[in-house]
């Protein structure tokens, strides 16, 4: 059963911005080797996170969770991207669809309303 990423690491101090993404992200689950020298975080989350964020906090579980050890630790992200996007895609690229810039413009704005950052950067 998944839990919210601050429920699963509660005393990981992260910077404002990553913390306010990552009240968004679920852990689906965490594994270690046998040899406990690497860890993967399996995250879900409705919007893209960079890797470089991904990278940064990484580092912050290992040099917070795990200090002195020689460990690696590895993020796996899975996005549920908003279909409204993809929408939005085809409608202004006119694929399987006519080109409708109107729709287009409607679906990204729908899309960025779940947050879906892809549409607001669009």
């Amino acid at each position: 059963m998944a839990k919210r990423f601050a429920e699963v690491f509660p005393g990981l101090k992260l910077k404002e911005e990553y913390r306010a993404l990552f009240d968004k992200v679920d852990v689906e689950r965490v594994t270690a080797t046998r040899q406990k020298d690497f860890v993967r975080i399996y995250i879900s989350c409705g919007r893209l996170i960079d890797k470089q964020t991904i990278f940064e906090v990484e580092g912050q579980i290992k040099n917070q969770l795990f200090p002195g050890c020689n460990i690696r630790i590895k993020i796996q992200e899975k996005f549920h991207l908003s279909a409204q996007y993809d929408l939005a895609m085809k409608y202004a690229d006119g694929d399987g669809v006519d080109r409708d810039m109107a729709q287009a413009a409607h679906w990204f704005a729908q899309a960025a309303e779940q947050d879906d950052m892809r549409a607001v950067e669009a």
